[in-house]
């Protein structure tokens, strides 16, 4: 169950949590009963756990009601015999210690709320004693359904993220390996960010940080061990999207498209990453692994990096998400000659479960700054607050309006790479070679390899391009 917790853990209150079932299975010997006091003192063991997975426990969390359960129940246990009786009082002060969690952070204070993780443990506790009290008959399905219309009401809970770009990325990795240092890979990860927890043993370990830098993260945790899973989340991205969403129309692009971070957040542009394989480790493109570092890993080898479109699974829950909070979506693709990825979105947009909702899949018919500048076109047009149908009818017309033309120093990775991984610059606007280097998007747009691309877009009939 231990080993469970820890392979299907999701974000920082999961990572605990299976810390907490690692201390319990490492403090309770192999047989098919215990005592009431061995319990007490494997849950006070299991709490210790925890608290030193944490780089900087803080009090008003999981952790305190996690400590504060170990203790009542070693109280408890010296007062009664009947097992359901102490989990009927200790449960009952472990709900007085969850509402005490509003003193004890000042952003839970403020809105007089308890901490959601907190709340996570105590329903944990009130299933084991539904159980004892129950038995295998109970109605598990009504417990479950009452506690998720507690959770959905969102004003009794909450997490500590705030709107804040410092560290927006939660960061997790699941790594397997023979001689795993979890508190190396703690020191190390001090200087990458905050919210740091490592959990496991030297076999298996789960990590979860906030960072800036995913991908020197990741760089980094790849020479600890083999990574089984990764996950990066722009907190900031959905934070912004959830309570300051700027146009009704949601705009989504792939990573083979070049853009600056700032238009990405100004516009709350949608990347889908792309996924890279190389020896063994999985990747995601621009985002736990930048293309400089990749191109320095593959310089002098033979094998290098195979790439993949996003799987449909993922692809189908961005766009359920983004219907939650947007009136519909407009997607643009790389080339689909060059990559799967169009079908990828095409296929899912046309199985959405929500058939009245509007989800346009445009092809690009480029890539890189070429694809980056169409995405930051349709930006415009967003800001000018122009309707669904008409966006897509003036990004489908300067598509057919564009030419491309590349120019390459060498072909090393001609035959090996795939078209995805064509990094490369791209001017917008009428101009000429000579004039190039004056462009606006030369400026905005940093030359990522010996690849360049020169975009002549002609005039529509329309006077635009």
């Amino acid at each position: 169950m231990a080993e469970a917790a820890l392979i299907g853990a999701r974000g920082n209150s999961g990572i605990i949590f299976a810390q907490y079932f690692r201390g319990l299975s490492e403090t309770i010997e192999a047989t098919e009963q215990i005592s009431i006091h061995e319990y007490a003192h494997a849950s006070q063991s299991a709490a210790q756990y925890a608290y030193e997975a944490v780089e900087n426990p803080v009090e008003g969390t999981m952790l305190t009601l996690m400590r504060e359960w170990g203790r009542i129940l070693s109280e408890e246990s010296k007062k009664n015999t009947s097992l359901l009786d102490i989990f009927n009082r200790a449960y009952s002060t472990l709900e007085l210690a969850l509402d005490k969690t509003k003193e004890q952070l000042p952003i839970l204070k403020k809105a007089n709320v308890v901490d959601s993780g907190a709340k996570g443990f105590t329903y944990f506790i009130e299933g084991a004693l539904h159980y004892l009290k129950n038995g295998q008959d109970s109605d598990l399905k009504k417990l479950q359904d009452d506690r998720m219309d507690s959770i959905a009401e969102r004003s009794q809970v909450r997490s500590h993220f705030e709107l804040d770009k410092n560290n927006r990325y939660c960061t997790e990795c699941l790594l397997e390996g023979n001689a795993i240092e979890p508190e190396k890979i703690k020191s190390k990860l001090k200087q990458l960010g905050d919210s740091i927890v490592v959990a496991g043993s030297r076999t298996k370990c789960r990590i979860h940080l906030h960072t800036n830098e995913p991908a020197e993260v990741f760089d980094f945790l790849s020479r600890c061990g083999s990574m089984i899973y990764q996950k990066v989340d722009d907190m900031y991205h959905q934070e912004s999207i959830i309570h300051q969403r700027k146009y009704p129309i949601a705009l989504v692009t792939d990573s083979i498209a070049d853009l600056p971070q700032a238009l990405i957040d100004e516009h709350q542009i949608q990347i889908v990453h792309l996924d890279i394989l190389y020896k063994g480790m999985n990747y995601f493109d621009k985002l736990t692994i930048q293309p400089s570092r990749l191109l320095e890993m593959v310089s002098n080898e033979k094998e290098l990096p195979t790439f993949s479109q996003p799987n449909p699974m993922q692809v189908e829950n961005l766009l359920d998400y983004l219907s939650t909070y947007y009136d519909s979506i407009i997607i643009i693709t790389v080339s689909k000659e060059l990559s799967g990825t169009y079908n990828s979105f095409h296929n899912a947009a046309k199985n959405f479960k929500n058939k009245d909702f509007q989800i346009s899949v445009i092809n690009s018919k480029m890539n890189s700054g070429a694809q980056g500048l169409l995405v930051k076109k349709c930006t415009e047009y967003l800001k000018a607050g122009l309707p669904h149908h008409e966006i897509v009818q003036k990004v489908e017309a300067v598509i057919a309006s564009g030419k491309i033309l590349v120019q390459v120093h060498n072909l090393d990775y001609r035959r090996s790479f795939s078209h995805d991984f064509l990094f490369s610059f791209c001017v917008w606007g009428q101009t000429s070679r000579k004039k190039y280097k004056d462009n606006q998007a030369y400026k905005n747009y940093k030359l990522r390899t010996s690849a360049f691309i020169l975009w002549f877009p002609k005039k529509s009939k329309n006077g635009g391009l």
